[in-house]
């Protein structure tokens, strides 16, 4: 088996492991900016809507699309605060108070932004399943219509 498709069937924790990454390489990148309405929310803003995109595309038919985008928006969320946390600490300030206060703001931003782009991702492609679904019942609901029962029953 091969690492993409590893990462394809785990898509939940692949998703998650994207976010962190882009939302720590933005914030490695651009250290001393600070975000546009909450903490560094450019950062976890683009790491998790890439992550979840990712975990969407990959997703398997018995995940409930609006819990699993939730869930899967604020365990990413969450996590990726730690790594960021932590450079702002090295870089910033070296009282371990500091550690706190820094992923304590990263935290909040992080769950903010987790839920809302994970519900409304999620329910972005439970919306496009609905109607792929509406499609194909009407694609079948023609192809056996009346026309074909009636010949049926006269027979």
């Amino acid at each position: 088996m091969s690492l993409l498709e590893t990462a394809k069937q785990n898509n939940q924790t692949t998703g998650i492991i994207i976010c962190i990454v882009i939302t720590f390489v933005i914030y490695a990148a651009i250290p001393r900016w600070y975000g546009f309405i909450l903490f560094r929310d450019f950062d976890f803003s683009v790491g998790l809507f890439v992550g979840l995109l990712f975990t969407f595309r990959f997703r398997t038919e018995d995940q409930s699309l609006l819990k699993f985008g939730i869930t899967t928006g604020l365990i990413a969320g969450g996590v990726s605060s730690i790594a960021p946390g932590f450079l702002m600490w090295i870089l910033f300030g070296g009282h371990i108070f500091f550690l706190f206060i820094d992923i304590g703001f990263l935290l909040i931003t992080g769950l903010i932004l987790g839920f809302i782009i994970g519900g409304l991702l999620g329910w972005y492609y439970m919306n496009k399943d609905m109607k792929e679904k509406d499609i194909k019942e009407k694609d079948t609901k023609d192809e056996y219509g009346d026309d074909f029962f009636q010949d049926l029953i006269e027979k």
